[in-house]
């Protein structure tokens, strides 16, 4: 997908290169970059979503009916909500990653 979007070409019949030249730049392009970044970012929810088994098997989709509250992006990367066992612990955190629906990608 990436390939089509930015219309990037392999070279067809190219060996990879096992040597180094100081006068190539290595950096990634700027406008690929910010393409991909803002791909990426649009992608990331505002808060993480937790289930218990229960709400999981019955597959509810009211907000109120979630046993566990959810993770704000801000706190997603801290570790505690992992071990947090009175709220799920990692194992509502994984039934609200398969759970939720993936956010549209702006275009």
């Amino acid at each position: 997908m990436i390939m089509k979007d930015f219309d990037i070409k392999l070279l067809k019949g190219k060996a990879f290169f096992k040597g180094y030249k100081t006068d190539v730049n290595p950096s990634v392009f700027a406008a690929f970059a910010v393409a991909a970044y803002r791909f990426g970012h649009s992608l990331v929810q505002d808060e993480f979503r937790r289930f218990s088994q229960e709400d999981f098997n019955c597959n509810h989709n009211n907000h109120e009916q979630d046993e566990f509250s959810p993770i704000p992006l801000k706190d997603f990367g801290n570790p505690v909500y992992l071990y947090d066992k009175c709220e799920g612990g990692i194992d509502s955190i994984f039934r609200g990653l398969v759970k939720n629906a993936a956010a549209k990608v702006d275009g």
